[in-house]
C-alpha cells in the first residue's frame, strides 16, 4: 500500500502538489481519461491497466508520481522516474526521466505545469539525478509503453505548446526530434507484386520474441506482445546467413478491449549496410503490412528519427500519413 504523502510544492495560491497514495488511484485514472493532453495516450484506461503497466513495476516509487490540485480537483499529473544502467539490469539514478505530463488548457496552465516540473525535479535531484529528460525514447523508457500510442514511446508532442513552453521556461533543450507515421491496412494483399523475385531470394521469418533477459526491459515490456519480422538471404533454397538482411520489431498491447481499434507499432526498423540499395526496406514494410492485415490488425504506426530521411521518404511514398512530430527535452543539472 502506498503511504499517504504531504504537500510537496505550492505553485501559487491555487495550485498544490502531492504524491500518489492508494486513495487517489481512481481519481488519477479518471483524470487520465478526461484530460486533454497528451492527446495520443490510450483511453479509456482503468485501475487494472495502470497497476499492471505502471504501479506494479519493481522500480515504481509513488513519491515520484506527482498530482497537481486546485482545491479538491486534480488539474495535472506528472511521473518522475529514472533510466536504466547500460546493461538494463539496474536503475541509473543519474538519468532522470519524466515520461508523463497530463494537463488541460486553462487560465492557470502555466502554474500547473510549473508545479509539476518543479516537484518532479526536486524528487529526481534528491535521488541523485545529474541529467533530466522530459519524454521517453528507448532505452530510457521504463513506463507507459502501450499506454501512450505510437510505435514506441514518443517523447513530447511538439503541437502541445503549453508543455513545450514550460520545458523551455525551465531550461530544457529540444533533442532527438521524431516524425510519426501511420497507415490503415486495407487492401495490403495487393501491394508490391514486383517483389516476386525478392521472395525467391529471401526467407521471410516472423517469430514471437522471448522475454528480454535484461531485468529492466523485461519489466517494462510486461503486457506487450513482441514479434520480429526478418528477411534472411537464401541461395538455391539454402539459408546463406544467420544474420537478417533486414528486420523490424512489431508490438501490440495484449488486452485490447472488445471493439477497440487494433493498432500495431513498428520499431527497431533496420536494413544491414551491405544490403542497402536493394529495395529491401520497402519489401520488408509491405510484407509486415500484409501479414498484419491477415491477422485483422487495423493500422500500423511507426516513429522515425528525423535524420532517417531515407525511411521517411519510403513511408511518405507508400500511403503513410504523417500525423505528429515529437522530441525529447533535456537539461544537465548542477548542484
Amino acid at each position: 500500500m502506498f503511504p499517504s504523502q504531504s504537500v510537496e510544492f505550492d505553485a501559487s495560491e491555487n495550485i498544490v502538489c502531492t504524491h500518489l497514495d492508494n486513495f487517489k488511484i481512481q481519481m488519477v485514472a479518471d483524470f487520465w481519461n478526461s484530460c486533454l493532453y497528451p492527446k495520443n495516450r490510450r483511453k479509456p484506461i482503468n485501475i487494472d491497466m495502470l497497476e499492471r503497466q505502471v504501479f506494479s513495476k519493481a522500480y515504481f516509487d509513488p513519491n515520484g508520481f506527482i498530482i497537481a490540485w486546485r482545491g479538491n480537483k486534480i488539474v495535472g499529473l506528472a511521473h518522475a522516474g529514472f533510466g536504466y544502467s547500460d546493461d538494463c539490469n539496474s536503475i541509473n539514478y543519474s538519468q532522470g526521466v519524466i515520461p508523463l505530463i497530463c494537463y488541460n488548457d486553462s487560465s492557470d496552465v502555466d502554474d500547473v505545469l510549473d508545479a509539476l516540473l518543479i516537484s518532479s525535479e526536486r524528487y529526481l535531484l534528491s535521488k541523485g539525478a545529474t541529467r533530466i529528460q522530459i519524454g521517453t525514447h528507448y532505452p530510457d523508457a521504463p513506463f507507459y509503453l502501450g499506454l501512450i500510442h505510437s510505435s514506441d514511446l514518443p517523447g513530447v508532442y511538439l503541437d502541445e505548446q503549453s508543455v513545450v513552453s514550460a520545458a523551455q521556461r525551465h531550461g530544457y533543450t529540444l533533442t532527438a526530434p521524431c516524425s510519426h507515421f501511420r497507415r490503415n491496412l486495407e487492401n495490403t494483399n495487393q501491394l508490391a507484386p514486383e517483389f516476386t523475385a525478392l521472395r525467391r531470394q529471401y526467407s521471410i521469418q516472423m517469430e514471437y520474441c522471448p522475454t528480454p533477459p535484461q531485468w529492466g526491459r523485461a519489466i517494462a515490456m510486461n503486457g506487450i506482445i513482441w514479434s520480429e519480422l526478418s528477411l534472411i538471404e537464401t541461395g538455391q533454397g539454402i539459408v546463406c546467413s544467420k544474420t537478417p538482411a533486414a528486420k523490424c520489431a512489431l508490438w501490440v498491447i495484449d488486452d485490447i478491449p472488445k471493439g477497440d481499434l487494433i493498432v500495431v507499432g513498428l520499431s527497431q526498423y533496420d536494413v544491414q549496410p551491405e544490403y542497402r540499395g536493394r529495395h529491401l526496406g520497402f519489401f520488408l514494410l509491405t510484407e509486415a503490412m500484409r501479414r498484419l492485415a491477415d491477422q485483422q490488425v487495423a493500422r500500423i504506426e511507426i516513429q522515425v528519427p528525423d535524420e532517417w530521411q531515407s525511411l521517411i521518404r519510403l513511408l511518405s511514398g507508400n500511403q503513410f500519413e504523417l500525423f505528429a512530430h515529437s522530441a525529447l527535452f533535456t537539461k544537465e543539472c548542477r548542484e
